[in-house]
């Protein structure tokens, strides 16, 4: 190990540090280099955490050969190791090298090896920096190039989808022929960039799957890089989570033949209690391996509290098996509890089989479960004001029943019957007739409605977010296989994930991730067609309305031209008139004989 591996701080002070006043100085160091650590100035500038890293990073000239030292860091490992780091300088970073990598001057191997080195960096990366530089990141882990051993043009070969693994970001020359004798259809390649072991039991899928179920940017999700990640998850995983379905149906459907028998059978209590004490074993393998973590996820405590029903039921069956009300209280609880628990497995049909896409459970299995559970989340608010209406009630009722010696179990049960209009009012007082008048109203009218209005809004939420909730189903289930996969942990080298599969069916996979997207964007298609047809129309209606109206305006125009037309002859034959009038006559004319000479008598009536 080197000593700046061992000591860095001590290595760092033996380095020579001269303040370098102005941004030109720093600009004429762009092309420094130490050779023994492989560090840049702007390797430099982050080990000392300078906010001349903000100056240089903005100035469209600088620029640096290479972002890796020997020892495998880019200086945005070196400004994260900084206790109380600047987020400016981080920011500042983390844009330099987005851009840097994006630079077409820059070789592939360097690009690669830079990405190799922030693949570690990749749970911050989707944490903590802004959408821009997260959305640069996650563009450059993802390549769309077809280039597969030095072939650029169009390859072809079996079109199977699947995912695979290698040490290069391009597929080995044994799997691509393979490919390539066993068909002729077009393939398209993808490649995951991020440098990990790709095992399903590895920590680095572990991670992976923790860094990604806690993404709240439902965008992040639509990025192929993520939606890759996640679907080789799912496959990686599924034949465990189908493994343990197949097992906890197996106990469902034991533990509802015992009941259903209603009496003593030591060979199926024996069996019960050994798959219980299996499954509470497997219980226990999560907690190793995500500690608190595990007490935040619901199902883990509905497991939790499933086996311990199933055991205190078998012992009461053998201790004390004539206690029926204990019995009939803990057979329903197992009921509830367990058959909750066996239809969340339900979720293993989201998008798993052609079977539920051809029955149309495709979308609908796993996003009814999750807008069942959403509703239930959201009401919580909605229960405590009927518990409160209901206990208020229930204790006027027992007011008004003490006389007939009435139980406060009595009036509460009827007041819970009230809600659903279950009530007998025969008996009522006058008094009890009004309370239930009221009760009747809050409940049925203002509370109803209200209801009605939280469960709509809540299968809103679930619909649009149709693609978290979806993510989110699966890792969560993806992060109980994994837990059980690190007991059979094998050593697999670190690489890339390599897609392939249908150009056709790819590309789909990557603008469509689900049904609910399809629907929506031929929903979108045909409201955006439909638009379009009414533009057309309302545009031939304009072009129709304004050549009618320029027609008009001319028509208009000619019939003023006309009417001007005339008013000057008229207004000429009326000089005229006035000239002669004015002209000395020789001779006296009488006045009817002047008029009749001047003009004929028919003119001058028009």
């Amino acid at each position: 190990m080197s000593a700046f591996q061992s000591n860095p701080n001590k290595e760092i002070s033996q380095i020579p540090v001269v303040r370098m006043p102005g941004i030109e100085t720093l600009l004429a160091y762009q092309d420094l280099y130490f050779s023994q650590h492989g560090w840049t100035i702007l390797h430099l500038l982050a080990i000392f955490q300078s906010r001349d890293i903000i100056k240089l990073t903005e100035d469209p000239n600088f620029k640096v050969p290479f972002l890796v030292d020997n020892y495998g860091k880019t200086p945005f490992h070196y400004i994260l190791s900084h206790n109380g780091f600047e987020f400016s300088l981080v920011n500042a970073v983390a844009q330099f090298m987005a851009d840097h990598l994006n630079d077409i001057n820059v070789t592939s191997h360097q690009r690669q090896k830079t990405l190799d080195s922030l693949t570690e960096l990749f749970p911050f990366i989707i944490a903590r920096l802004n959408q821009s530089l997260v959305n640069k990141f996650l563009s450059l882990f993802y390549s769309t190039s077809s280039e597969q051993d030095g072939f650029k043009a169009e390859i072809f070969g079996k079109a199977i989808p699947s995912y695979t693994h290698s040490e290069a970001t391009t597929l080995g020359r044994e799997t691509f022929s393979k490919l390539h004798k066993e068909g002729n259809e077009e393939i398209s390649f993808k490649s995951i960039r991020l440098n990990w072991d790709y095992n399903p039991s590895s920590e680095d899928m572990l991670q992976c799957a923790s860094t990604i179920l806690s993404i709240e940017n439902e965008t992040y999700l639509r990025f192929p890089v993520i939606s890759h990640l996640v679907n080789h998850l799912w496959k990686s995983t599924r034949p465990v989570l189908i493994g343990l379905a197949i097992f906890y149906s197996i106990l469902m459907t034991l533990i509802s033949v015992y009941i259903g028998i209603g009496e003593r059978n030591l060979p199926l209590e024996i069996i019960i209690l050994v798959q219980t004490g299996i499954a509470v074993i497997m219980e226990f393998l999560q907690v190793t391996v995500f500690k608190m973590k595990y007490f935040m996820e619901i199902w883990n405590w509905v497991d939790l509290a499933q086996h311990f029903l199933v055991c205190a039921f078998i012992i009461t069956r053998f201790v004390d098996d004539d206690n029926a009300l204990t019995r009939g209280w803990l057979v329903a609880s197992i009921v509830i509890v367990g058959y909750s628990r066996w239809l969340s497995y339900l979720r293993l049909f989201r998008a798993s089989s052609k079977l539920t896409y051809y029955l149309y459970l495709d979308n609908l299995l796993g996003t009814l479960i999750q807008t069942i559970l959403s509703i239930l989340r959201d009401m919580w608010g909605f229960l405590i004001i009927m518990f409160g209406i209901t206990i208020g009630f229930s204790l006027i009722f027992l007011e008004f029943g003490r006389q007939e010696d009435n139980l406060y179990l009595n009036s509460l049960y009827g007041t819970y019957q009230i809600w659903y209009g279950n009530f007998d009012d025969s008996e009522y007082s006058p008094s009890q007739k009004i309370l239930t008048a009221m009760i009747l109203f809050i409940l049925s009218v203002v509370l109803l409605n209200m209801l009605i209005a939280i469960m709509g809004n809540t299968y809103d939420e679930v619909q649009e977010k149709t693609i978290f909730t979806d993510t989110s189903t699966r890792l969560s289930m993806c992060l109980e296989a994994i837990s059980y996969l690190r007991l059979f942990k094998r050593t697999s080298s670190k690489g890339y994930l390599i897609f392939y599969g249908p150009k056709q069916d790819d590309d789909n996979q990557e603008e469509l991730h689900n049904e609910w997207e399809r629907r929506m964007k031929m929903i979108k298609k045909a409201l955006k067609q439909l638009e379009d047809n009414q533009t057309n129309e309302l545009k031939k209606m304009r072009e129709a309305i304004q050549a009618d109206v320029k027609q008009e305006i001319a028509d208009v125009k000619q019939e003023t031209a006309e009417v001007r037309q005339k008013i000057d002859d008229i207004s000429q034959d009326l000089r005229l008139l006035l000239n002669i009038s004015n002209e000395p006559q020789p001779n006296h004319v009488p006045e009817h004989e002047l008029k009749q000479e001047i003009l004929p008598r028919s003119e001058l009536d028009e």
